[in-house]
């Protein structure tokens, strides 16, 4: 039987699989909060809305939406954007890599997971005071648990 937790922490570790530079991130809905220091490549997976779905008989299936969230330094340059707009491609291409596994693997529970779906990449948000870039990836997991 499959819950959000060990969705949460199935997507985390297929994450890390594959960007093994990037460290969890600690504050995962204030953002702004996490100390970049030691490490600016960071992640963490969020839970949102969810509905019911259509299932077979002693199941119930549900269409879950988690939402990635990656995070990188930029540097900060007075001419140009350019650093900005590395760094948002950089982690665009690391999301497309992650959305890839998660769907691929079914996000490391096969049995459990029915259907993985990109709900979408948000555009970047930049942390000024700490030179850091924000991107996020919704994906919508349809899993099933018995009942």
């Amino acid at each position: 039987m499959a819950n959000v937790t060990d969705i949460v922490n199935s997507i985390n570790a297929r994450i890390q699989a594959v960007l093994p530079t990037y460290a969890p991130l600690d504050y995962l809905y204030e953002i702004e909060k996490n100390n970049y220091q030691r490490n600016s490549k960071r992640f963490g997976t969020r839970v949102a809305a969810g509905l019911q779905i259509n299932t077979t008989l002693k199941k119930i299936s549900v269409a879950q939406t988690f939402s990635v969230t990656l995070t990188d330094f930029y540097k900060s340059n007075n001419n140009s954007d350019s650093d900005k707009q590395a760094t948002v491609l950089s982690l665009s291409d690391d999301l497309i890599a992650v959305m890839v596994d998660l769907i691929f693997t079914k996000i490391g529970l096969p049995d459990t997971v029915l259907n993985t779906e990109l709900g979408g990449l948000a555009d970047p948000l930049f942390i000024e005071e700490s030179n850091v870039c924000i991107m996020e990836m919704d994906i919508t997991i349809s899993y099933r648990n018995d009942i």
